[in-house]
């Protein structure tokens, strides 16, 4: 019994927790002895009567499983419980004490014993509020920083209607009305026996006991009673004693002395799903919900520590790491709730936001919390869940266009009162000196008064130079440390926009050699230590361009409110410019000649130098601020969660919703200009509501400007939607939008791209392979790409399953590996693959041959071992290197490395980027690529290949990338050198089979249902470990053109239209000079044609100069007239595009010639 009282006293550690307290042989028998009570807490026999017996039966088997297996209930709440750090004794005094100096105490009450009372006076109203709830988990309160929990087990009714929320306060008021009783807390020991007696028909209890009496036995120990805490006559629980050796009390003596104003049920997980360890259903299995809470002596104490504590402690993320509830790429997020999350990373205990009506109050919804920090998507974030509902519909009244509308003003009034109280919350924030490291080392300290909460970027620029700190633009902060309560993960993106620059890449998850930080308004106080890079509007990432052009688009979209009373829905930053859309009606629209008025009001805003304004506001805060907006409060509503607070920025009289940052004041914009404007669709539906879509431009001076509109002009005229029709290459259709008709000319192009690669696969080791169009879905299920990638694909039933279009080769690629046993000897393998792809791209997204449905890649997957990784990539840079300088384009490598939320050992990432690195030093020299940290795909590292046309535009096109995971999912395995012989590759479980003794090699994929809503999901734990004599391959992905179609495109715009001979549909026009010598040029056409170039004869009545000039307009690379000295002489007169005459040439030196041309690629 000693040993037992002195376990329960410690009440700090879960069933399996460490008690240092104990020598090691007491230390498995209190172990064992709290196995028995591992579900501690119950009801009084006669409300325990009231529960039905299938419930009780349910119950026992879910407790019953829990004791025994000594893990939780399911996979997802083992996580959530393991991850709440429980305080050892030392931990808790420390946490105790600390609280106590929060709190004032001065020792004439114990913190620590008002949180254990306020522990009793919680289950018990938890069991009156929730029939059937039975305590698990630890026999005392769980203590955490500033509070504590205490975790339940029940039956969910899911037709009572009720959510976290109501339960939270219907137990507050529970617990309010035993505290005003004044009920008497006494504890007494009592016999195991008389407890059975108490414990009359309630089985759970009786189980619980029964196990105790059979474990004393066993261990031959003295456990012959228990404590037990009576509140009043009406409910018991077991407990510690309250009268042991020392003078303190461990519980107050009745409810009394609580003060209800001083006590908050803080959080309310929701209850897990009721699923077995193999993730199948299981209505035995019971979900456990956990209620944490914080006590303190006095309401003052309370309000006190609140404004220490977090004033909103959520789980929050940003726009694309969120997703829409059930629907989601689950696989790639971490679920955790404040209450169920670990000290280490709550930072402190909070106690959510202030609950208002319509507010979620202090309860947190789970969220999913996606660690790795890499570049948003589109896709990543949720989806409006009624994408066709138009908000328009919901305007109160008809929209007509108005200058200046009233609500301008009563958005400034909204924003100014939120405002207020937000300064009161910065001012409260510590105010201490701060260490800033510049790029170079140079450590600006002390001297230069930097305080946090204070000092800006924009200040640690005027210490280095007034020049730079007027030049800047943004900065990039990466927090070493950080001083109170900060806004880092507290901010949700409600604004819709797809950022692609920047990176937040200072969390502590971040496992990537470099962190890049975050980007940081110049004027927005700095949080701690950190580290610092001023960035200017020409920095190397294009990141000050970026956020150049998104203040931009704030000008912007305040001269449409302001000229229009348009109705703003996104207006993000994009490659060279930005744009806004918006709502205005349903009428004409706006023209060209618009444009000059909206230019004007751009001017105003720019001439007033408005300041920049970051606001931090809650989503009830934001849905007031944007009330006129259906379209604004849609995005706030799809985007931010509730409970969690999102940002708005401020220039003048707009308030937008924005993540930032952005750039000081709007004179920074000094040279602008709006381009075009033109229709969208909210959402991109064509069914939804049209939108405005104005285009611009803006740069730092009028120099840059001028430059680029001159770029513009030129690449209009290069537009390879224009050159397409004019040289009649290809077309579309609306019967099949996103599929190009390539028309004769076209085709000759297509072709030559694809002849050219797969030339080069001959000469370095390739094999082209053909593989189907259609899968079973399983195929996509087996790869993980169904889950990820469905909605992008085209999918249909055939014969009461699933199929669909593939959108990419790699998983039939990995099937033919697998078809039959493979040797070392056999790697590297170098598969190939023209097949057609199909992906479902919205329609609003398609665009020319840069977006389509369908395409074709030149895709190859190369199977190698791992000491063959970098050799390999050196052949693929090598690849890369001759096809674009063919093409006449320059290139930039950049190593994209392990994001956080990485699939794989990180020993072997290392090992691989090394490979990568080493690669691309001994391929362009060592400095000469660049690191993009925690870039990595999920599944590896790649090199990302970015291409440099005429007019200096990027393109990515060409890719290398490698891949860990897509080997282990189809047991991808070679036999080592050095292994037994054999025919078959061994099982592993079901997943993937090759059977090498079938006569057509076939392969069976077979996947088992692990996932949600019947998803079928891969299961990594199914892969059993390869046989001695077995290895993984390293899969690489590789391509170097990428889409051929969009290839095509760029080309036909990097040449202007002007393709080199060898490349060229067009490649000679033979032009009679008179009908009498027709049939001599068809002789020359002829021959040339026979000789396998592409030759047009123009046998037309147009005069001969007419003729010429057709020619060098269609493009032909070379003219060749012919009259009377030619045909004497088998010759032409030669004269290129260029209408450069060459003369006469011989048929046969013109036919050299051009085999010359094709064979080195000119």
């Amino acid at each position: 019994m000693t040993y037992f009282v002195m376990f329960c006293t410690t009440l700090t550690r879960q069933a399996v927790g460490f008690v240092p307290s104990l020598p090691p042989t007491s230390r498995l028998g209190a172990v064992k002895k709290l196995k028995a009570h591992i579900v501690h807490n119950v009801k009084n026999k006669q409300n325990m009567m009231r529960s039905s017996s299938s419930s009780s039966s349910s119950l026992m088997m879910a407790q019953q499983r829990q004791y025994n297996n000594m893990v939780p209930l399911r996979r997802t709440t083992a996580r959530e419980m393991s991850s709440s750090t429980i305080l050892s004794q030392e931990e808790e005094a420390a946490t105790l004490a600390s609280a106590e100096i929060l709190n004032g105490d001065n020792g004439s009450s114990d913190i620590s014993v008002i949180r254990r009372t306020t522990a009793i006076v919680m289950s018990m109203a938890i069991k009156r509020v929730i029939p059937g709830a039975v305590r698990v988990g630890s026999l005392g309160p769980n203590w955490i920083n500033d509070g504590f929990f205490c975790d339940f087990t029940h039956q969910i009714n899911d037709d009572a209607g009720e959510n976290g929320e109501d339960i939270r306060h219907r137990i507050k008021r529970e617990m309010d009305e035993i505290i005003s009783s004044g009920t008497p807390i006494m504890s007494e020991s009592i016999s195991l026996e008389e407890a059975q007696q108490m414990a009359g028909d309630d089985k759970i209890l009786l189980q619980r006991l029964n196990d105790a009496m059979t474990m004393t036995k066993e261990d031959d120990s003295s456990l012959s009673s228990i404590s037990i805490c009576r509140v009043g006559d009406d409910w018991w629980d077991i407990c510690e004693n309250n009268s042991d050796s020392s003078s303190q009390s461990l519980f107050l003596g009745d409810t009394s002395q609580l003060d209800p104003n001083a006590l908050a049920l803080t959080s309310v997980c929701w209850p897990t799903n009721n699923e077995d360890e193999d993730g199948e259903s299981d209505e035995s299995f019971l979900p456990v919900q956990r209620f944490v809470a914080t006590a303190w002596e006095t309401e003052s104490d309370l309000l006190e520590y609140k404004t220490v504590a977090d004033k909103a402690q959520v789980t929050v993320k940003k726009f694309g790491e969120l997703v829409s509830w059930g629907l989601g790429s689950l696989n790639e997020l971490e679920y955790t709730c404040p209450c169920c999350t670990s000290i280490e990373q709550l930072e402190s205990f909070g106690l959510g936001p202030t609950t208002r009506p319509g507010a979620r109050g202090g309860m947190t919804q789970m969220l999913p919390l996606r660690t790795d920090k890499t570049r948003l998507t589109e896709e990543s974030g949720p989806k409006i869940e009624d994408a066709s509902a138009r908000p328009s519909h919901r305007l109160a009244s008809k929209f007509v266009p108005t200058k200046n509308p009233e609500w301008l003003r009563e958005r400034e009034t909204t924003y100014d009162a939120i405002r207020k109280r937000r300064e009161a919350e910065l001012d409260a924030k510590p105010k201490i000196p701060i260490e800033v490291t510049l790029p170079d080392g140079t450590v600006l300290g002390l001297d230069h008064n930097l305080t946090s909460w204070t000092s800006t970027p924009y200040d640690v620029a005027m210490c280095i130079s007034e020049g730079l700190a007027n030049i800047a633009i943004v900065a990039r902060v990466g927090h070493t440390s950080r001083v109170g309560q900060t806004d880092k993960d507290a901010v949700v993106p409600g604004d819709g926009i797809q950022y692609n620059y920047g990176s937040d890449d200072d969390d502590k998850n971040n496992n990537s050699k470099k962190e890049k930080g975050e980007l940081w308004d110049l004027t927005r106080p700095l949080e701690g230590n950190c580290n610092i890079e001023i960035l200017k509007f020409d920095s190397d990432d294009d990141a000050g361009k970026a956020v150049f052009w998104h203040s931009s688009a704030h000008i912007l979209g305040q001269s449409l409110e302001h000229n229009y009373g348009a109705l703003l829905t996104i207006g993000p930053p994009i490659a060279g410019g930005f744009y806004y859309d918006a709502y205005m009606g349903d009428g004409e629209g706006l023209s060209e000649s618009q444009l000059g008025e909206i230019d004007d009001e751009f001017r105003k805003s720019v001439k007033r130098k408005e300041k920049f304004e970051r606001l931090v506001v809650t989503k009830e805060e934001a849905l007031d601020l944007f009330s006129y907006s259906p379209f604004k409060t849609a995005l706030i509503a799809a985007k931010v969660p509730d409970g969690t607070r999102t940002t708005v920025y401020r220039n003048g009289d707009l308030i937008d919703l924005c993540m930032g940052p952005h750039v000081p004041h709007t004179g920074k914009i000094k040279a602008f200009k709006m381009l075009r404007c033109s229709a969208a669709q909210w959402l991109g539906d064509a069914k939804n509501d049209q939108l405005q879509r104005v285009y611009g431009v803006s740069y730092p001076n009028k120099k840059l400007l001028k430059t680029h509109i001159a770029n513009l002009e030129a690449a209009k005229e290069r537009d390879h939607r224009r050159l397409g029709v004019q040289q009649k290459l290809f077309m579309f259709h609306k019967l099949s939008p996103g599929s190009a008709f390539f028309l004769p000319h076209g085709t000759i192009v297509y072709n030559t791209l694809s002849e050219f690669i797969r030339t080069q696969y001959r000469k370095r080791g390739y094999s082209e392979v053909i593989t189907p169009n259609i899968f079973n879905l399983k195929l996509w299920e087996q790869s993980g790409h169904a889950k990820h990638y469905k909605d992008d694909m085209f999918t249909f039933e055939v014969e009461g399953e699933e199929w669909g279009m593939k959108p990419m080769n790699c998983p039939a690629h990995c099937l033919m590996f697998a078809s039959t046993t493979r040797s070392y000897r056999e790697l590297p393998m170098r598969i190939a693959d023209f097949g057609v792809l199909h992906r479902n791209e919205q329609s609003g997204a398609l665009g020319g041959l840069t977006r389509v449905r369908r395409f074709q890649q030149d895709d190859a997957h190369i199977f190698c071992q791992e000491d063959q990784i970098q050799e390999e990539v050196v052949e693929c840079l090598e690849f890369m290197k001759f096809v674009y300088q063919t093409f006449g384009m320059s290139y930039k490598l950049e190593l994209s490395t392990r994001p956080a939320k990485a699939l794989g050992e990180k020993v072997l990432w290392d090992r691989a980027e090394t490979a990568l690195a080493a690669a691309m030093d001994q391929f362009v020299g060592e400095g000469n690529w660049k690191e993009n940290p925690g870039d990595g795909a999920f599944y590896g590292p790649k090199i990302d290949i970015k291409v440099m046309d005429a007019m200096d535009r990027i393109h990515q096109c060409a890719t290398i990338q490698l891949d860990f995971q897509l080997p282990i999912r189809f047991d991808l395995r070679y036999r080592k050198k050095g292994g037994v012989n054999g025919e078959n590759q061994s099982d592993v479980n079901g997943n993937v089979h090759a059977n090498g003794d079938a006569t057509n090699g076939a392969v069976t994929v077979e996947t088992t249902v692990n996932g949600v809503n019947g998803e079928k999901e891969f299961d990594e734990g199914s892969v059993e470990v390869l046989p001695p004599d077995f290895a993984r391959p390293v899969m690489v992905h590789r391509a170097m053109l990428g889409s051929v179609e969009r290839m095509f495109a760029v080309l036909l715009e990097h040449y202007g239209g002007k393709w080199p001979f060898w490349l060229s549909p067009r490649q000679a026009l033979v032009v009679p000079v008179g009908m009498s010598f027709v049939p001599y040029g068809n002789r020359v056409k002829d021959r040339l044609l026979a000789a396998g170039f592409h030759v047009d004869i123009d046998d037309s009545t147009k005069s001969l100069k007419k003729k010429v000039r057709d020619g060098q307009i269609a493009q032909y690379n070379y003219i060749f007239v012919v009259g009377e000295t030619e045909e004497t002489n088998d010759s032409v007169n030669v004269r290129n595009r260029n209408n450069e005459q060459e003369g006469e040439k011989k048929m046969d030196d013109v036919i050299a010639e051009f085999k010359n041309l094709c064979e080195t690629y000119q």
